[in-house]
């Protein structure tokens, strides 16, 4: 999903919380940023693939390469490598779920990540898009004998 629903949606969804008479205006904050912000791993996983920093490139990288992939058949999709990305996936969450013991920020952290998780998951539905981002490990494991992308 393009960063731009993440933001509008993300604000919507804060705003909404806030509603809440225990969500004050940090935890707003927060719970956006986290919504949003999340998407870093996009933008790390770049930097180590393509040794660039540049953040146009990456996003134009991402887009090519979920366009490319939208448009083969799943059996095809699923010969191709999926990107680590290590805020994107369920092992995370538990980290996150273990931090709420030493701080409630965590919860609001979580909330805001579980926000972008579940756009991701519509955005992936829609599109016909299967290689998912489920669990780290996961990929780590299934990457192994894939195709690299090459551009």
């Amino acid at each position: 999903m393009k960063p731009i629903f993440h933001i509008i949606i993300g604000v919507v969804i804060s705003l909404l919380l806030w509603l809440h008479p225990e969500i004050n205006y940090l935890a707003v904050l927060v719970i956006f940023l986290s919504s949003v912000l999340i998407d870093f791993d996009h933008y790390l996983y770049f930097i180590l693939k393509k040794k660039d920093i540049s953040l146009i490139k990456a996003y134009n990288w991402f887009l090519k390469k979920r366009d490319f992939l939208i448009s083969k058949p799943t059996k095809e999709q699923k010969k191709y490598k999926s990107s680590i990305l290590i805020f994107h996936n369920f092992e995370f969450l538990i980290i996150l779920l273990l931090l709420i013991l030493i701080h409630e920020i965590f919860l609001w952290i979580l909330f805001g990540i579980i926000i972008h998780l579940i756009l991701d998951f519509i955005e992936t539905f829609k599109r016909g898009f299967k290689n998912t981002k489920m669990s780290l490990i996961f990929n780590l494991i299934k990457n192994k004998n894939k195709k690299e992308f090459n551009f």
